[in-house]
């Protein structure tokens, strides 16, 4: 087949899945990106997974948070090298029922970023909530791919009201667009990846707020969520930033490289590949 319909074809399969689409072959993208100007901070590492359940129970009361060391145990960091470290992350599932929000991964969603992990970080810190009225079932949702992993997760991880996992939070795609680095997460191998929405980016600054604390920091986009503004396409993801100290949840276009940012992902021993 000659080259120009192989390409043909790939743009076709992009044009009727998304942007993000995980059924292309070849990385269209690849040439969004540019030399990162910032960083995580020198020696960044999160917490231990220890003192994240402490700070998320000091906010969220009597969860159960008793199996965290069986499953952070299961975890040989020497394979997940790629990663920050570990994270815990309250189940989604389990919030939900705490808040009273019908189906947390569908409609329910951007309700449940809001009340959960922005929330939680307005009471922590000055934020600035740019989408606070776009985060309805027309305007934000969970990619599918990211749900898919979210409930892999939750069976794989199936006791208590917490689920850890090793990621990332922007370091390995600084500099690359959204959606570039959509593609390379969802084709990731040895181990595979996730992408990281910002109900999962914004629990790890809260437990973790040395990640982002300085202008100076890399800013985090979240690619496992897909968000858009009035009648245009989903073609933009949420991100977290910072600007004179104080944290900004806003849109970033997903065609867009940016020195200042990288996306963020969780790396798991589950495949999400095409």
């Amino acid at each position: 087949m000659a080259r120009g319909s192989e390409d043909a074809r790939q743009i076709e399969r992009i044009l009727k899945h998304g942007p993000l689409s995980a059924f292309a072959d070849a990385n269209l993208f690849k040439a969004e990106e540019v030399q990162p100007i910032l960083f995580c901070p020198v020696g960044y590492k999160p917490n231990t997974w220890g003192q994240q359940i402490n700070s998320l129970l000091e906010r969220l009361g009597d969860w159960d948070a008793r199996f965290l060391g069986e499953y952070a145990a299961v975890f040989d960091m020497r394979y997940f090298w790629q990663a920050d470290g570990l994270y815990v992350i309250p189940k989604p599932e389990v919030l939900a029922i705490h808040l009273k929000i019908d189906r947390p991964y569908e409609e329910g969603w951007g309700q449940l970023t809001q009340k959960g992990p922005l929330a939680a970080l307005a009471a922590q810190r000055v934020v600035k909530n740019w989408l606070e009225d776009r985060l309805t079932p027309d305007l934000f949702r969970l990619a599918e791919s990211a749900r898919t992993a979210l409930l892999q997760l939750a069976r794989q991880q199936p006791k208590g009201d917490f689920f850890v996992v090793p990621a990332q939070t922007g370091k390995l795609y600084a500099g690359k667009s959204p959606r570039n680095a959509s593609w390379q997460i969802e084709h990731a191998t040895f181990p595979a990846q996730w992408r990281w929405s910002a109900y999962c980016v914004g629990w790890s600054l809260y437990t973790n707020p040395h990640r982002l604390q300085d202008d100076v920091h890399l800013f985090v986009d979240c690619p496992g969520d897909e968000l858009r503004f009035a009648d245009t396409e989903f073609d933009y993801c949420p991100c977290f930033r910072l600007a004179a100290g104080e944290l900004y949840f806003s849109g970033h276009w997903l065609e867009d490289p940016d020195g200042d940012f990288g996306s963020a992902s969780a790396l798991a021993v589950v495949s999400l590949g095409p």
